[in-house]
């Protein structure tokens, strides 16, 4: 059977945007955004595209699919399949109706804490019968796939009415900026290939900046990822592959429930992967080396192993031996210090802007500290269902690398080898070393709960980078299951959809007898509270605030003031900025009249506002010391926040 046109139309879609991302960075960096800049980086990718697109074609993905393998069995009756999906897309609406339901503009810990614990039974119950429906030779099976895969991403964008995270709140300012102006100076060198696939579309499409900035990742998640999964686990057997597929939903899918560019990154960075897996010729990196240069244009973490990881393909493919291996091993050493060196370089150039010191790691501490992560994890004592859901997102990185061993051990009993899949486990290998060596900077600028953010996101990429090995295991798998008999079959089945729940739950923030995110959502108090203070103030002030109410302010009014040539934000926006600390100062220790008149000195203002959130840990305290010293204060929102006026 030939390969369905539609799949082959959405691979070359996926390249075409991949192209569009490294053309809007490039065209970006060296000019602007406006409508010029726009058009001159489609073109740049329609040239590319063009050119490219007989390459592409070339690729293993594109090729005919083989013959399909069945399953032996009798083919179901089409009224049984036809009942089957009428009920899964039953209980898929129910699911969105309760998240719907839910939907809050209330400052939220998790998603969890509005919506009710009746959705993870249908979500669950959904799970079975896709289950079902996926290993039976049914037409459609992967736009059903990617059904379910939008429904578990879709939990923050239908829950959280003001969006999820604050993050994308500063990123769409920037890109209000970029709208107006063309361009904000000074230009990174990251973030680029995002601002301009989103200005791209805005400009061209007239698409909202503000829909883009919550949809981006989550949307090419739902259409490209189940398709490059199953074309990666794919050996023939339409169901052995669709299973494998969906069985990735028991992996947290946290990365791609957020638009950011480091998530954006992330994706761009596993479908370099998956596209280089089945390379057998220089010619099929081709595709995979354009979504390595667009996790590049976007973000450094991934972007630069995105990179060496295709560099490393190349270079297991040149035709002299001693050369080969030599590239080989220059590659791997790269791979290993390139990151932590570069992260040497940012903490030299920003060391101590927060004022806070804290004693490096050794390697050796960072070593333990690794392997005691990988040790067993047992809940406390509580609830059933939450101890069995915590029991399973305890021990993920156990369950990962057991797959991805049997992946390995698959590797060596097979005749022809893929010698990709050793490539990607020695680059993993590099990458955790890389961690290990970054655990050992103190990272001075940034605040103490930071700390560990960028080490942390070399484990995901250790993690993607073990997914092609854990698909081949999760493909055997299935075939090995569908094999045994029906009782086997359901086992099996219920205990993959009770673990497609367990993961969902702990793809987003949890607060919980066992876990706390901590990090609260951006509230309607707190764009009241912006709009109050920006109404009341009367001509220079600033604003010490929480991340949630800066970010507010920063989605309503933009970059609006600067004070000291540019150096000083008036919300403590970044938190590694020269305000952030004032704040800290309020709420940590005392909330006085002299901290605030330090931050306006530090400023040159005579007028100052502290925003306190009822939901703070010491909120009493410091609400009875601010009440003392302030000039004057308001109760924001039936008082989920408190706004304070000082003045010179």
């Amino acid at each position: 059977m030939s390969k369905n046109q539609t799949e082959t139309n959405l691979l070359l879609i996926l390249s075409f945007l991949a192209l569009c991302a490294i053309a809007s960075a490039t065209v970006y960096r060296v000019y602007a955004l406006n409508y010029p800049g726009v058009f001159a980086a489609l073109a740049a990718a329609v040239f590319l595209f063009y050119r490219l697109k007989n390459i592409f074609l070339g690729h293993p993905f594109f090729a005919p699919a083989e013959a399909e393998a069945g399953t032996g069995g009798r083919p179901e009756p089409k009224n049984a399949v036809r009942l089957t999906i009428f009920f899964y897309f039953l209980l898929a609406a129910g699911c969105l109706y309760l998240l719907f339901a839910a939907r809050t503009g209330a400052a939220l810990v998790s998603p969890w804490e509005a919506v009710p614990v009746s959705f993870f039974f249908y979500y669950a119950a959904a799970s079975l019968l896709l289950i079902f429906l996926i290993a039976r030779p049914i037409h459609h099976s992967l736009l059903l796939l990617a059904f379910h895969f939008g429904l578990s991403l879709s939990i923050a964008l239908a829950v959280y009415k003001n969006g999820y995270g604050f993050d994308p709140l500063i990123h769409e300012a920037t890109l209000d900026l970029i709208d107006r102006h063309g361009a904000v100076d000074p230009k990174p060198f990251y973030y680029l290939g995002q601002y301009g696939l989103i200005m791209m579309a805005h400009k061209l499409l007239f698409l909202p900046i503000d829909w883009q900035n919550r949809l981006l990742v989550p949307a090419l998640a739902v259409i490209f990822l189940p398709l490059s999964f199953y074309l990666a686990a794919s050996q023939g057997d339409r169901q052995k592959s669709g299973l494998a597929a969906l069985a990735c939903l028991a992996l947290p899918c946290a990365i791609f429930t957020l638009t950011t560019p480091q998530n954006l990154s992330y994706l761009f960075f596993l479908l370099a992967i998956l596209f280089a897996w089945p390379a057998k010729r220089r010619s099929d990196l081709a595709l995979p080396a354009v979504f390595s240069l667009a996790a590049a244009s976007v973000h450094p973490i991934a972007g630069i192993p995105a990179v060496l990881l295709i560099l490393l393909s190349a270079a297991a493919k040149l035709d002299a031996v001693k050369i080969k291996k030599g590239a080989v091993v220059a590659v791997l050493f790269f791979s290993a210090v390139a990151l932590p060196l570069s992260f040497y370089f940012l903490e030299n150039n920003n060391a101590g802007d927060t004022g806070e010191k804290i004693a490096r790691m050794t390697a050796w501490q960072a070593t333990r500290e690794f392997a005691a992560s990988l040790r067993p994890a047992m809940p406390a004592s509580e609830n059933f269902i939450l101890n069995a859901a915590y029991l399973y997102a305890f021990n993920l990185k156990i369950a990962f690398i057991l797959l991805a061993a049997a992946g390995l051990f698959l590797y060596f009993r097979r005749k022809t080898r893929q010698e990709e899949e050793k490539l990607f486990l020695a680059m993993a290998a590099t990458l955790l070393v890389s961690h290990l060596l970054i655990k050992t900077l103190p990272f001075e600028f940034l605040v103490s709960y930071e700390r560990d953010a960028y080490a942390d996101r070399i484990l995901i990429l250790i993690a993607v980078l073990l997914l092609p090995s854990i698909l081949a295991a999760l493909a055997a798998l299935a075939g090995k299951i569908m094999a045994e008999s029906g009782r086997t079959k359901i086992i099996f089945a219920v205990f993959a959809a009770l673990a497609f729940a367990a993961s969902l739950y702990a793809s987003y923030p949890r607060r919980d007898a066992l876990f706390n995110s901590r990090g609260y959502s951006v509230g309607d108090a707190d764009f009241a509270a912006a709009e109050f203070i920006d109404k009341n103030a009367a001509g220079e002030f600033l604003v010490l605030a929480n991340q949630q109410t800066s970010a507010a302010a920063l989605k309503n009014f933009g970059f609006k003031k600067y004070y000291k040539n540019g150096s000083i934000f008036y919300y403590p926006i970044p938190t590694g900025g020269p305000l952030y600390p004032f704040y800290l100062d309020m709420v940590y220790k005392k909330a006085s009249r002299e901290t605030m008149a330090a931050a306006m000195d530090l400023a040159g203002v005579k007028e100052s506002y502290f925003v306190l959130n009822k939901y703070w840990w010491a909120f009493s305290k410091v609400l009875d010391e601010a009440r003392l010293e302030a000039d004057d204060w308001w109760e924001i929102g039936n008082g989920d926040i408190y706004v304070f006026k000082y003045k010179r």
